[in-house]
């Protein structure tokens, strides 16, 4: 096995363990919320917004420093920062007793995470061009298996021993998946590391003056504005349809769990047969097909009266979803030059974290004024909006090529 495959290898058991981690927790957030207490008079659907987007706004604020960190000192380093360090705000979670508390450790880990950004930058500078396509599609289909297995497991945890349990479990795999990088992955510095704050900075200035890589960035906004839109309510729309099966009815984690765990199977098997495709047709192609149907199917979500009907229909735009990742990852990987990738990764991770900030005060005024079905409407306007910035992005291209 040629060396790259193993290191690409390393870094997809590392990410598994990550999103089992993070996931164990997170689609349960909105619910373990419903049982704090909270000295401010704000409705809860505002709190879930404000606690959600909590990470990202910090995110945002220090990805791009670190992903220059990285390109200096190593990108091993920041993997190993994201999971350990990150692991041990995520334990502390289990301890609060107020939302504000839940607030306030959902800042600190915006600060310290980041695992996503970090292995997309030491995989853009170590696997050949011809194969990244290929290598972040094995790595978004190890997330997104980690996806799948996290809401299972974390419902029937949350279901026999509470939500503060799946805290326990979220940081402990997170530990062990930095354990895992410093016994296994080596570390990586660019061959001509960039030195000092402000050469970067002008840089990465300059590369952003590129139309094809600002353009690059609104489709990492766009994306991730999109999927995280429908995250903060789909726990509660589903215990809405789980309350219709009656004496058939089951746990409300679990039913959650079941939920975003065949999502997140299909999303990874999404990414393991539309990655490959980006090294063929290219990503701006694969990504407008996947915009498109991800839009077609969301509109019906919001319209379903029966669970299992939201479970086909929530699988079926994980597939498509799925293909997405690793085309704008591979888009990326393309304007990446040496000694830049953890800062060009740092960039997206930032723009990524500043939708996550957005798109959940946006669903929750959605949620308040409109109701739940209308959130998966307005999420469908997110995607078609992204089909129409691929498609007009992929008509520039023609262009310049002409």
């Amino acid at each position: 096995m040629q060396p790259w495959r193993r290191r690409t290898l390393t870094i997809c058991a590392a990410q598994f363990l990550t999103s089992l981690g993070f996931t164990i927790v997170m689609p349960f957030l909105p619910l373990f919320m419903q049982e704090l207490a909270s000295s401010l008079p704000l409705d809860i659907t505002l709190w879930i917004g404000l606690v959600l987007g909590a990470q990202g706004f910090t995110m945002m604020l220090v990805s791009p420093i670190w992903g220059m960190v990285g390109d200096r000192f190593g990108r091993r380093l920041m993997i190993l920062r994201a999971t350990l360090i990150g692991g041990l705000v995520m334990t502390s979670m289990a301890f609060v007793t107020s939302v504000e508390q839940l607030f306030v450790l959902r800042l600190a880990q915006g600060f310290t995470t980041g695992v996503v950004s970090a292995s997309s930058s030491y995989i853009s500078s170590d696997v050949p061009s011809g194969s990244r396509g290929q290598a972040l599609g094995w790595v978004s289909t190890a997330r997104l298996t980690g996806f799948a297995a996290g809401p299972l497991v974390g419902g029937i945890v949350s279901d026999l021993l509470g939500y503060r349990a799946s805290f326990w479990l979220n940081g402990g795999f997170m530990i062990a998946s930095g354990l895992l990088v410093l016994c296994l992955l080596p570390e990586q510095r660019a061959a001509n590391p960039v030195k000092g704050l402000r050469t970067p900075f002008v840089r990465l200035f300059n590369l952003m003056r590129r139309p094809n890589v600002s353009s690059l960035y609104a489709f990492v906004f766009l994306v991730h504005l999109a999927v995280t839109f429908v995250t903060p309510f789909a726990s509660l729309y589903v215990t809405q349809l789980n309350r219709s099966l009656g004496p058939f009815e089951v746990p409300v984690a679990t039913a959650a769990g079941t939920v975003f765990g065949f999502h997140a199977v299909t999303g990874a098997l999404g990414a393991l047969t539309l990655g490959p495709l980006t090294d063929r047709f290219g990503g701006i192609r694969v990504l407008l097909a996947c915009a498109v149907v991800s839009a077609l199917l969301f509109v019906p979500q919001g319209f379903t009266t029966h669970l299992w009907q939201q479970v086909l229909l929530y699988g079926a735009v994980g597939f498509a979803i799925g293909g997405i990742y690793p085309a704008v990852g591979a888009l990326l990987a393309a304007v990446s030059v040496d000694g830049q990738q953890g800062a060009v990764f740092g960039l997206e991770n930032s723009i990524r974290a500043a939708a996550r900030t957005v798109a959940p005060a946006l669903s929750a005024a959605v949620a308040w004024q409109l109701g739940l079905s209308a959130v998966y409407v307005a999420t469908a306007m997110v995607f078609a909006l992204l089909a129409a910035a691929a498609m007009v992005r992929r008509r520039y291209d023609h262009v310049i090529q002409a």
